[in-house]
């Protein structure tokens, strides 16, 4: 199906979703405009959440040309779980699409992603799956052609189950600690152990890193970033009490919704 035929026929449906972004650093308020900017006039978004997640600062004033609402959120710590309370808490539509504030793309992808969002609203549907072997517990950036982790830095989720999540207090004691960056690996085994939903992965979708991506600090400037993330890993599982992993389904086709 063309892009214009695609737009054409999503304009008969009335299902929404919410954007949220989270961010720390004014040097990401350019690329959150670029966001809010292309969302601004799309019927398909209820509400754009912003989530300026440094008490320590004001937040910097953000794109307000939208036609789509925009909405600032400030919260008083740098939790990395802020981001999964304000999408449970706030979001008035039962999927959320959640983007992290250094990735660009084209909205006709997310258009797509909704698509199978909307038919496995349960879980997690993206697009950048990553891999945990079980054999050498290893964590691995390749998930292609198999996975059981999908980055929910880029996907929807379903608020009910964010819901259910956020009531997982040790799991995001966890890693609300300095030292553990998994909340994604946290949010996509609750959703694939505990509630034994398969997690959702499109292909074809265009992702790329904005400008100030490159910014000192950002985990992927770690130097042991993999050790780190296995080491999740491994916490996690003993946490679920779980040794077994289902893997995730590629979905290239879109359902067809009345």
């Amino acid at each position: 199906m063309s892009d214009s035929a695609f737009r054409d026929k999503y304009k008969k449906w009335d299902a929404q979703f919410t954007v949220l972004i989270t961010t720390i650093s004014r040097t990401r308020t350019v690329n959150v405009n670029r966001v809010i900017q292309l969302f601004k006039t799309e019927p398909a978004v209820r509400e754009i959440i912003v989530l300026w997640n440094n008490g320590e600062q004001d937040p910097p004033s953000f794109a307000n040309s939208s036609l789509v609402p925009v909405r600032v959120i400030t919260q008083p710590n740098k939790n990395i779980s802020n981001r999964w309370k304000v999408a449970a808490c706030e979001s008035k539509t039962p999927l959320v699409f959640n983007v992290d504030d250094d990735i660009v793309f084209d909205v006709a992808d997310i258009l797509r992603m909704f698509l199978v969002a909307r038919a496995y609203p349960n879980t997690v549907v993206g697009t950048m799956g990553r891999f945990f072997d079980l054999q050498s517990r290893q964590y691995s950036f390749r998930g292609w052609p198999l996975f059981n982790i999908v980055l929910p830095g880029f996907a929807f989720i379903g608020v009910e189950t964010l819901r259910e999540f956020v009531h997982e207090r040790e799991l995001l004691k966890y890693f609300d600690a300095d030292d553990a960056h998994c909340d994604d690996i946290s949010l996509n085994w609750f959703i694939s152990i505990k509630k034994n939903q398969t997690l959702i992965a499109v292909p074809g979708v265009r992702v790329g890193d904005a400008p100030q991506a490159s910014e000192a600090g950002a985990l992927s400037m770690h130097k042991d970033r993999r050790a780190l993330r296995s080491r999740c890993c491994e916490w996690i599982l003993n946490y679920f009490r779980s040794n077994h992993l289902k893997f995730g389904r590629w979905v290239s086709s879109y359902p067809d919704v009345a």
